[in-house]
């Protein structure tokens, strides 16, 4: 068998079908790959990079109903609120946009 480890005793446990077989795979390919993730954000919140060779910069989307906080792993300077410095953390209220620029 080609699938080894965790998703292995995973789909022997769960078999092969719903939403929790799919997340471990997902989760299994990722480790393979040895994606990371840009920032560590709640359901809801989407995190896309656009990088040019000047601007790396972070679009922040808020697809929820529900205000959300999204952990930030530096500073940045959020381009739609008069360039104002963040770090620490950033909230986003429902359906709020938010694109960030790295301070560094």
């Amino acid at each position: 068998m080609l699938i080894a480890g965790p998703l292995q005793i995973f789909i022997e446990s769960h078999g092969w079908r719903g939403a929790a077989f799919y997340a471990a795979v997902s989760q299994w390919v990722s480790d393979l790959a040895n994606v990371k993730p840009l920032l560590d954000t709640p359901i809801g919140v989407e995190v896309t990079e656009k990088a040019s060779e000047k601007w790396p910069l972070l679009f922040l989307m808020n697809h929820s109903d529900f205000e959300k906080t999204v952990k930030l792993n530096s500073e940045f300077y959020d381009l739609l609120d008069s360039e104002k410095a963040v770090s620490g953390t950033l909230t986003l209220v429902a359906k709020e946009v938010s694109i960030l620029l790295p301070s560094g």
